[in-house]
């Protein structure tokens, strides 16, 4: 029996006017807008149409005939078929100025804000990035990433994206991988500034696989901790020191709010299960299944933004309280505004020190193992973060001690259920949420107890939008049972954006807004 081949596609040409929030190009067939991954603004091409809904297509380039100026040549031999990277065809510049536009778009659309938007920071050198890679394996012990929107392995012989020496790591655990049958299903590593190494293998093996594994391993890396909790090592590459522990089991993996896979508490096949990481001058503790910004090179740049964003909203507070203090048209008024502005720059001595103590109460929401938290600590007279991640709760409180900071306290708990048990009322809130963004009973918490001052953190441009426009423009909770919905009004203007460009080839963009109550 013959197999059933499919119609052949007709071709259509399409010019291309923009690219979406995930780069592939938009263009008009027939009047319908139409997505293509891998074509430019400017460009025109020839494209069959893969998928039709009603109100869009989808559309795979078959060949350019006008070639955009802005266009590259990938530098990953797998960049067409990897779901990592969606923009490594587009000059780095050009992605910055699409990633600002990505931002500026949703807080309008999404939002319904139209504010400035600065540029975005981007890097020096947007390769070798990233400290964390999570891969995925098969059954023939194939280690890679998704294609994109799809569970299609995509093997590679090197990421650009990730150090050389995490790239030897892979190298080396797949050729143990694809030695033996072992039902390790996700790899996750990690790496600090000192090229130590974490490495996290998860999968449903039983403790006599997990032990088998291990110890097919441990000729690969050859490392164990020492007493003094420090890694030995002699992995063939020059000073590299590396951890590695396996997860095995059914039950939840506790301490992880959204657990990827199902298992126990990962126990250390050898080495310790975390890593320690210098960061604006405070050394932290990053246990292997606590958050971590991916990109340690912006991560400086990103939380210098908030601390300038905080002494300035601090200052502003400042100067509000001078104006209220100095009659409207006597001479002085200025001249304080002057003074409060002239004190933040005084009281720092670094990009994240502040000698004087200003702020009264700051919150941190979702405070992980405390970075911004212990950060915001020297310009505020106490700080409590918020985490629901036993793990990262437990690593901030450490991180504090070990830091000598004594100002600060940690709740652990979901940031909804724990944000009304607070009684006081913060001067400044910063809230760094995962990618779904906050939840309304947050939102309605910080338009109840309105604080001066709301930095948002955020990785996603349509949630920060989606939670920064109720901020400002209010929203609707439901007021009891049966009883229809409450109308908050909107406290906040936005007076500050800075994108920040975390993750370079991608579609993702770190953003900062700062928000001033009305």
């Amino acid at each position: 029996m013959s197999k059933k081949t499919e119609p052949e596609r007709k071709t259509e040409e399409v010019e291309i006017v923009r690219l979406s929030s995930e780069g592939a190009g938009v263009g008009q067939i027939r009047g319908k807008t139409v997505f293509v991954p891998g074509m430019l603004p400017g460009e025109k091409g020839t494209v069959t149409v893969t998928e039709e809904k009603k109100t869009y297509l989808r559309g795979r380039l078959v060949k350019l005939e006008r070639i955009s100026p802005a266009r590259r040549l990938p530098s990953c031999a797998v960049f067409e078929q990897c779901g990592g990277c969606s923009v490594q065809h587009l000059s780095y510049e050009d992605t910055l100025q699409w990633k600002q536009s990505v931002v500026r778009d949703a807080l309008l659309r999404i939002g319904r804000l139209e504010v400035e938007v600065r540029p975005v920071i981007g890097m020096e050198d947007p390769w070798e990035y990233r400290n964390k890679a999570v891969l995925h394996c098969d059954r023939r012990g194939r280690l890679g990433y998704y294609a994109k929107n799809s569970n299609d392995l995509v093997e590679f012989p090197h990421c650009k994206l990730l150090p050389q020496t995490m790239n030897a790591k892979i190298k080396a655990l797949r050729q143990v991988l694809g030695a033996g049958k072992y039902d390790v299903q996700e790899v996750v590593f990690r790496e600090n500034s000192r090229q130590e190494t974490l490495i996290c293998l998860k999968g449903k093996m039983t403790g006599e696989e997990a032990d088998r594994l291990s110890r097919a391993i441990r000729p690969s890396f050859q490392a164990a901790a020492d007493i003094r909790g420090e890694w030995q090592a002699d992995t063939g590459l020059p000073d590299e020191k590396c951890s590695i522990i396996i997860q095995q089991g059914d039950r939840e993996m506790p301490g992880q709010g959204r657990p990827s896979l199902k298992g126990d508490q990962g126990v250390p096949s050898f080495g310790l299960p975390f890593l320690k990481e210098n960061i604006n001058g405070l050394m932290f503790k990053v246990s292997y299944n606590a958050f971590q910004q991916v990109n340690l090179r912006q991560t400086e740049v990103l939380y210098n933004t908030v601390l300038q964003m905080a002494g300035r909203s601090q200052g502003q507070a400042d100067k509000d309280k001078s104006n209220q203090e100095t009659p409207s048209g006597v001479e002085g008024t200025e001249q304080s505004s002057k003074t409060a502005d002239k004190e933040i720059a005084d009281d720092k001595v670094d990009d994240h020190t502040v000698v004087r103590k200003r702020i009264k109460q700051v919150w941190d929401l979702y405070c992980g193992i405390g970075t911004i938290t212990l950060l915001l600590a020297g310009m505020a007279e106490n700080v409590t973060g918020m985490e629901e991640n036993s793990l990262a709760i437990a690593d901030a409180a450490q991180n504090a001690a070990e830091n000598k900071i004594s100002n600060v306290k940690f709740i652990e708990g979901r940031v909804e259920d724990r944000i009304g048990e607070q009684k006081d009322r913060p001067d400044l809130v910063v809230v760094d949420p995962p990618r779904a963004g906050m939840n309304k009973r947050v939102i309605a918490a910080l338009l109840d107890r309105k604080p001066q001052s709301i930095i948002y953190v955020s990785c996603d441009p349509a949630t920060m939008a989606r939670d920064v426009g109720m901020l400002a423009n209010g929203m609707e909770i439901p007021e009891g049972k049966g009883a229809g919905l409450k109308r908050l009004k909107g406290a906040y203007r936005v007076v500050e954006v800075q994108p920040v460009d975390m993750f370079g080839w991608t579609e993702s963009v770190e953003c900062v807004v700062k928000l001033e109550r009305r």
